[in-house]
């Protein structure tokens, strides 16, 4: 059987071990999480750009429309603006 010293110190040096592997999980699983927030953010912040993109669009096109209308307007005579 062992000694009492040498059972301490068994289970020091696995005590030791455990907290070090408990350790680099922790440390992995941070840094999955990190990740994963990194990419979710780049993919929301690419989703926000597509859909200003896509409004900037609409806008521009009702604003050409608007020019267009307007302008068909003022080349139509006096009297056909007021009916």
């Amino acid at each position: 059987m062992a000694s009492p010293t040498v059972i301490v110190q068994r289970k020091y040096r696995w005590n030791v071990q455990n907290t070090w592997r408990y350790t680099g999980m922790m440390k992995f699983e941070a840094n999955k999480s990190l990740q994963c927030f990194h990419y979710e953010k780049k993919e929301l912040d690419f989703q926000i750009r597509r859909e200003c993109a896509s409004r900037l669009e609409v806008l521009r096109a009702v604003k050409h429309m608007a020019r267009v209308v307007n302008e068909t307007v003022l080349a139509m005579p006096q009297k056909n603006r007021e009916a």
